[in-house]
């Protein structure tokens, strides 16, 4: 079950992102984690500091050179589908 609900949340985040116009760093993503590169006039920091403060809602940066250009949503664990989807809202209206 576990499995199968981190396989689900992983394809609605990948979708949604890519409706927003984003584009997947992996070209074969696992369900764990999505990893997207934001354009290059928007900081990862800002927009996660902005979903933060809105949702409650921490989410990851890239790491290295990728520091400020990558958002990474989790899906393993305990996430909630409402969880992702207040994310994905927040993430479209701070673009």
């Amino acid at each position: 079950q576990v499995w199968n609900t981190t396989h689900t949340l992983a394809q609605y985040t990948r979708n949604e992102v890519q409706k927003l116009g984003l584009e997947l760093c992996s070209k074969q993503p696992c369900d764990s984690i999505t990893a997207f590169y934001l354009p290059q006039n928007i900081s990862a920091s800002q927009i996660i500091s902005a979903i933060y403060q809105e949702t409650g809602i921490l989410l990851g940066n890239g790491q290295g050179q990728w520091k400020d250009k990558v958002i990474r949503i989790a899906h393993l664990g305990y996430i909630e589908h409402h969880v992702i989807e207040s994310a994905i809202k927040s993430l479209r209206k701070n673009l």
